[in-house]
């Protein structure tokens, strides 16, 4: 380009810089006495948090002259828009705790925190929150050791809160902003004789925002057997989440969107079993050892209340604050149901054949007309509908599919998940493996893949992950090719939900330790020889990437809504050397 200067009148950019820092104190103080066979210990605790972040940015555009130092040089520019930002927070956390036990039988703990957090209100910065627990070694007792079953065993029973602030500095407060044109430019307004920049709030303040509470029982038991082969532990738990701090739907008539508040309950139930065993005791060089873990998990969680009752008497869900808490607006609060569940149509199946969309109907209970509920016709009001479309369900019962029949579809959450592993070890070699199960159903563990199944059956990688229905008789996952979520599916957008339950080999490491003799002769302690991989196979009917993290086929590589996160398949060949 002959004279590139020409064009210094349309450079824009924005330089920045921006510091942070934060300081943290912990101090604990503890006394411990011992006076027979009583154990006792206390413990007072202080700690002090605190961040400070600064930004400066200056905007810029349009250079009359020539200049090599760029953004070095801002005072040749024509016009500069100046930000500053500084967000700073402080916590504040008293504790103390006592232990009793006697004879190494009985143990007692109490728990007292109380917390501070400046973002809250004036009036609410602070909670308390309490904890008790209680333990029975049953392996002390003679009546146990009369068994001769197990070598070690112990029954626990605790109870505890704690806070939850998660909320950013100035969520209490109001906020103002310049007022902006859609083209960016600042707009002005009258006042007196003249005019002056327009300012607009920016968010509805809460000045009794204040902590969360997360309460949580839990019973569980330690034990250990066979001489030590097999041990684990077995706990089942309840707790709830109570005045969750939410960014809660406003009323559209306030003119915003939602405001941060503290709200609803949540209840959360489960059950962890973890086993180690020892299946052949030998010591693993000279002869052969093979030891296992396993762990099972099982969580449920429910939105118990939200709001409150409204004048119906009945708990409101929240539809509009979906987006919250998921991509578009397929996830919603919804009373009696877990968090993050799934808000869509329902998928009853796909029309086999012209008969069954003919006999999907809906007879007016006023007039005794019968309709079509998924009409057949190519004008706006009625949709076309053919063989290999879906069909969906009326849940409202009003005689068409509409956005009304959103509903509860499931869970993202599996119904369980298990992980096992294996080391098996002999002459120096040894071999670990680990896989990951987890499983879900028609209403658990369910993710949308929208560009794997295709928004429009026509995509050659779309077309590559799944097998779209041709005729009667070909299933009810897939519609039709070319289908493309048309017309009554494009004023729904129905997301394709499904199950991504998986079995995963997560790790497979194969290695040799050479004998110490042969490494001592060259100067090393010990040398281990290992190839390791990861993720070398998954059994799923999940069409995205990966079920693990619901990883889907992207639109494009800058794609967030659509975006992708492969399971890699690795392979790493290494050598550790000790010295």
């Amino acid at each position: 380009m002959d004279n590139p200067a020409q064009f210094n009148n349309k450079v824009s950019g924005t330089s920045s810089t921006s510091n942070y820092a934060a300081w943290n104190i912990d101090q604990i103080l503890t006394y411990t006495k011992d006076f027979g066979r009583n154990h006792m210990d206390f413990m007072l605790g202080y700690t002090r948090e605190h961040t400070n972040s600064n930004g400066l940015s200056i905007g810029y555009s349009g250079f009359d002259t020539p200049t090599t130092l760029k953004q070095y040089n801002l005072s040749a520019a024509n016009s500069w828009t100046p930000n500053r930002s500084r967000v700073e927070s402080s916590a504040i956390g008293y504790l103390a705790r006592a232990n009793y036990n006697w004879a190494n039988k009985y143990y007692l703990t109490f728990n007292f925190r109380r917390d501070g957090y400046s973002a809250f209100g004036a009036d609410h910065k602070w909670g308390n929150f309490f904890g008790a627990s209680a333990a029975w070694v049953l392996s002390n007792e003679d009546f146990i050791k009369n068994m001769n079953v197990f070598d070690f065993l112990k029954l626990r029973l605790s109870w505890g809160q704690n806070g939850s602030r998660s909320v950013t500095p100035g969520a209490t407060q109001a906020t103002v902003s310049k007022s902006t044109s859609n083209n960016g430019n600042n707009t002005m307004t009258w006042l007196g004789d003249g005019t002056t920049l327009g300012m607009a709030p920016d968010n509805v303040p809460n000045p009794n925002l204040t902590w969360a509470t997360v309460e949580k029982i839990n019973l569980g038991v330690d034990f250990s057997t066979l001489n030590s082969r097999l041990n684990g532990s077995v706990d089942v738990y309840t707790g709830s989440t109570t005045n969750m701090l939410v960014l809660r739907s406003a009323p559209y008539f306030s003119g915003y969107t939602d405001v941060w508040d503290n709200v609803g309950k949540i209840t959360n139930k489960g059950v962890e079993i973890t086993l180690n065993s020892i299946n052949i005791n030998g010591d693993g060089r000279d002869s052969f050892r093979w030891e296992t873990n396993f762990v099972f998990d099982s969580n449920a969680n429910k939105l118990v209340s939200l709001f409150g009752p409204g004048l119906d008497g009945k708990e409101a869900d929240d539809i509009a604050n979906a987006t919250s808490y998921g991509f578009d607006s397929y996830y919603a609060l919804l009373v009696g149901h877990p968090l993050g569940s799934a808000y869509d149509v329902k998928k009853l199946g796909v029309f086999q054949n012209q008969a069954e969309i003919e006999a999907y109907t809906w007879t007016n209970p006023k007039t005794g007309e019968t309709n079509l509920i998924q009409p057949i016709g190519k004008n706006a009001d009625k949709p076309e509908t053919r063989p290999g479309d879906f069909k969906f369900e009326d849940h409202n019962n009003d005689g068409k599919i509409s956005a009304d029949d959103r509903q509860f579809i499931g869970s993202p959450d599996p119904l369980f998940t298990v992980n096992f592993g294996n080391t098996l070890a002999w002459k120096g070699f040894s071999l670990y493996f680990s896989f990951r199960w987890a499983q879900g159903d028609k209403t658990h563990f369910l993710w949308f893949d929208p560009n794997a199944f295709g928004t429009s059956m026509t995509g050659g990688a779309q077309l590559a992950a799944v097998k779209p229905w041709q005729a009667e008789g070909d299933g009810d996952r897939y519609p039709r090719y070319g289908w493309g979520n048309t017309t009554l599916a494009k004023s729904l957008n129905y997301q394709f939900w499904n199950s991504r339950s998986f079995l995963k080999l997560k790790d497979l490491v194969f290695s040799y330790n050479i004998d110490p003799k042969v490494t001592k002769a060259i100067g090393l302690n010990a040398t281990r020889v290992y190839v390791a991989a990861t993720d070398l196979f998954t059994i799923s009917n999940w069409s995205g990437i990966d079920p693990e993290n619901a990883g889907t086929i992207a639109a494009n590589a800058g794609s967030d809504r659509y975006g992708s996160n492969g399971a890699y398949k690795t392979i790493t060949v290494g050598v550790n050397l000790t010295f």
